[in-house]
């Protein structure tokens, strides 16, 4: 069963409305839905506190205009309390990197997905057009996995600001750190990756003074497996 995520629905008695255009060109286009055919809604919530949601299970009816009109076999009611965990990577020199890392985070229900630009990152922002690209994978990713939630994309503009979000514990995957093999307790701590190439001295002083550090894997890995690997130990 397809799941989607979204705020453009209303309910109408014992029928759910969807009125996201997105959605309209899946059922119709790709799925090809029929009377019938069954799939869920769910709103679309980003992870800042406990919270409830209602997920709709759906039978299709027909389209009308831009609308999809379903009849609402079940309602299920989930409350999820997030652990509000981070990955913090190094803004990447190729985009492809960078969505991979959103999606697969995404997928392991990663709360906050975090980017910095450190010294040896070639582009020092994310454009507005990549930011866009990055939250639709997300929500793509999201949907697939049947997430209660879709993080929170955070870009930041240097180094020093990942401090100035709480988190209770801030670790630095890095090569020459203590090995780390296990889960980390559950409750609000970040990883922190380097970029392609490894940090400056200045960056890792800095962070070294900072962070617990702590070893991955007896290889060296790349940012974007180190970033997986991160997500992986969180949940």
């Amino acid at each position: 069963m397809q799941l989607f995520i979204t705020n453009e629905f209303e309910i109408r008695g014992n029928n759910l409305i969807v009125k996201e255009k997105r959605i309209f060109d899946q059922l119709r286009k790709v799925l090809r839905a029929r009377p019938g055919y069954k799939f869920a809604i769910q709103p679309l919530v980003y992870p800042k506190k406990e919270f409830v949601i209602n997920r709709y299970f759906l039978v299709f009816e027909n389209f009308d205009d831009w609308f999809i009109n379903a009849k609402i076999e079940k309602i299920e009611q989930v409350s999820f309390n997030p652990a509000l965990n981070g990955v913090a990577t190094a803004i990447l020199n190729k985009i492809d990197k960078m969505e991979f890392i959103v999606q697969k985070l995404t997928e392991l229900w990663i709360e906050n997905i975090i980017f910095w630009p450190s010294k040896r990152s070639v582009v020092k922002q994310i454009s507005e057009n990549k930011l866009k690209r990055l939250n639709k994978i997300m929500l793509e990713a999201a949907e697939q996995s049947w997430n209660l939630f879709v993080p929170n994309l955070i870009v930041l503009k240097n180094l020093e600001e990942i401090f100035n979000i709480w988190f209770s514990n801030y670790f630095l995957a890095d090569f020459g750190g203590q090995k780390l093999n296990c889960k980390i307790e559950w409750k609000s701590n970040i990883f922190i990756v380097g970029p392609e190439g490894g940090f400056e001295d200045d960056e890792k002083n800095f962070l070294y003074n900072k962070c617990k550090v702590v070893s991955l894997w007896t290889n060296i890995l790349r940012a974007e497996t180190a970033s997986v690997v991160c997500g992986w130990l969180l949940v």
